[in-house]
């Protein structure tokens, strides 16, 4: 009896060799893939690593720190954040909150195993339980005082040299290194480019200075030493405060004593700026007269009262634009004016 061997098609070799060779090259790019090392770009979901795997892992406290850490490329090492910071929430919104200095929570924060602890000056400083805890646990307590706008170049060169980095190797001088040469960039950006001096000075008399409110209830004011109060004279505008501090609580005597030409109010939302009848209403029952007139105007930005890099960069051009607005609206030579 005569055995025939099954031969394959020709067809079924092709295939064969196909898988074949896409297995080949499956296992080459596993291979390649173990070999490399992620970029600084590159996230932690991106390459596998769990928050404890990370060479940098920031606990950041403060809403406008993290805006800064995230201008530095540095978002990515955020692993906890403060209860009232929302600009991770489209990029990770994953990372947890776990409170504030006021109100932190310790167990949560022992538990993601920071390297560094980012948080902005208060009045009463550090609580003692949480610097006692970062000292027994080895955590890098990085402190920021921001009020004026020179405090937030000032807040950049200190996160890009006083962050831990990690262990030390190559790594953690490549992204030093990295972070040191985006630093840079950024304090000539803030120092020399957008948030710099007006070449064209505004057209506004001395007599026609602006009340920079945040708060109408209580009427709550940018003073002196203040990032907007900053932004406001570089664009070549007045500050009916020319005292008092940089955040100032008025009472209706104090408002009706200074007497602004016109009042701004500072507010979140979509950049804009231009005349409201928002606060109008609210106001009205002073007796002032820019209110009267209608001299009531609204500054808006996302970032307005973080006293970060985005609102530095951005909102030197809003404030431009409102004083060439009131300057159109004044209808008068600039050295005429009424009020303040």
């Amino acid at each position: 009896m005569m055995i025939y061997r099954h031969l394959p098609h020709h067809d079924d070799c092709c295939h064969r060799l196909i898988r074949v060779g896409v297995l080949a090259l499956m296992c080459l790019a596993l291979v390649s893939g173990c070999n490399r090392r992620p970029t600084q770009a590159t996230t932690a979901q991106e390459t596998g690593q769990t928050a404890t795997e990370l060479p940098l892992r920031i606990v950041c406290l403060s809403p406008a720190l993290t805006d800064i850490l995230i201008d530095l490329e540095l978002g990515q090492y955020i692993v906890g954040r403060d209860t009232w910071e929302r600009q991770l929430d489209d990029r990770t919104p994953m990372v947890p909150r776990i409170g504030d200095l006021s109100h932190l929570d310790a167990e949560a924060l022992v538990a993601l195993n920071p390297t560094d602890i980012v948080f902005q000056e208060t009045v009463g400083g550090l609580a003692p339980k949480l610097r006692s805890l970062a000292e027994r646990s080895g955590w890098n307590l990085v402190s920021i005082h921001i009020d004026s706008l020179a405090d937030v170049t000032a807040a950049v060169r200190v996160l890009a040299s006083d962050l831990s980095y990690g262990a030390d190797g190559p790594a953690s001088a490549e992204l030093r290194a990295a972070v040191s040469a985006r630093s840079v960039q950024l304090v000539e950006r803030l120092e020399h480019g957008e948030t710099g001096e007006s070449e064209e000075a505004v057209g506004l008399g001395s007599g026609q200075s602006l009340l920079m409110l945040h708060s109408l209830d209580p009427p709550a004011a940018f003073g002196p030493g203040s990032y907007l109060h900053d932004i406001l004279t570089a664009c070549g505008g007045t500050n009916v405060l020319t005292g008092g501090g940089a955040w100032q609580e008025l009472s209706a005597e104090t408002l009706l004593l200074v007497d602004p030409w016109a009042i701004v109010i500072v507010q979140e939302g979509s950049a804009s700026a231009g005349p409201t009848d928002l606060a109008t209403q609210r106001l009205s029952r002073l007796d002032l007269e820019c209110v009267r007139a209608g001299r009531v105007y609204a500054l808006s930005h996302p970032q307005i009262l973080l006293p970060g890099t985005s609102m530095a960069l951005d909102v030197p051009e809003l404030m431009r634009d409102l004083l060439a607005q009131l300057e159109d609206s004044t209808g008068v030579d600039a050295d005429e004016g009424s009020g303040g």
